[in-house]
């Protein structure tokens, strides 16, 4: 919504620069324009509301798939490899870690523009975290925290999938050509996140069976 408010303060200025005898009917106009955007705060409110009430029942229904999946090795392996976006970021050294991911969900925060992803791990002997989080906080700037992975000794796996888990701070900027290297690996982040989030996790026996 401060996006709003600043977008009506920038048209109030560039009305005061008009004729004198256009300004009345501008900001006329401009009135009927706040009150058109207080009825689309109304909207997204209402539409959070139903996104948070539907988004519980898909949780319960991921619950009981990942029960099913729980001792399934290499099936979100699979699926990965199988989405095109997120085949890009999986190396071949990463599968065999990847073979002990049990599940990935997701939960939003209500009340904050914000979701989390979380990966969850069987007992294996590449690292000690059982769970690995990313949490996508959107804003200007917009920022993805990720967990600090805790590798076994001599495990550590350099680039590929798992540096997906570093934190990125994505800027505004006004076009693709004012981003520098960060931004760009802010950019796939946030991609890749929502990819996650909207189609993988959603979707997934659809990618384990791409190739059957």
């Amino acid at each position: 919504m401060e996006e709003l408010k600043a977008q009506e303060q920038k048209a109030l200025e560039a009305a005061s620069l008009l004729p004198e005898e256009e300004r009345p009917l501008i900001h006329s106009i401009l009135e009927l324009q706040k009150h058109r955007d207080q009825v689309y705060s109304e909207y997204l409110s209402e539409l959070r509301q139903l996104e948070n009430k539907y988004e519980e029942k898909y949780c319960e229904i991921y619950s009981e798939r990942a029960q099913l999946l729980w001792n399934k090795e290499r099936y979100w392996l699979t699926v990965l490899k199988n989405n095109e976006l997120s085949s890009s970021f999986v190396y071949p050294q990463d599968e065999e870690l990847l073979k002990y991911l049990a599940d990935i969900k997701y939960y939003s925060d209500p009340q904050v523009d914000s979701f989390t992803l979380q990966f969850e791990f069987r007992e294996n002997p590449f690292m000690h975290n059982s769970v690995l989080e990313k949490k996508y906080t959107l804003g200007k700037p917009s920022k993805a925290q990720g967990t600090e992975i805790q590798w076994k000794e001599a495990q550590t796996l350099e680039g590929g999938f798992f540096k997906y888990f570093e934190s990125r701070v994505k800027k505004a900027v006004d076009s693709d050509e004012d981003m520098d290297e960060e931004n760009l690996l802010a950019q796939e982040d946030f991609e890749l996140g929502t990819e996650l989030r909207d189609e993988i996790i959603p979707n997934s026996v659809l990618y384990y069976l791409k190739d059957f």
